[in-house]
C-alpha cells in the first residue's frame, strides 16, 4: 500500500499524505465531477 501511495503522490508532485489531502480536497471536481461524487458537492477552494 505504501509503494501505490507513494506513486501516486509522486505523480501529482506531492511529498507527504497531508499534502495529497489537501491536492485531492484542491482538484475535487476534477476527480469526482459534480452530481457523480458520493460525497455530495464541495465547496471550491479559494
Amino acid at each position: 500500500m505504501k509503494a501505490h501511495l507513494t506513486g501516486i503522490m509522486g505523480k501529482v508532485g506531492v511529498s507527504s499524505r497531508l499534502e495529497a489531502a489537501l491536492f485531492a480536497y484542491a482538484h475535487h471536481e476534477l476527480i469526482c465531477p459534480v452530481g457523480q461524487c458520493p460525497l455530495g458537492h464541495l465547496p471550491k477552494v479559494q
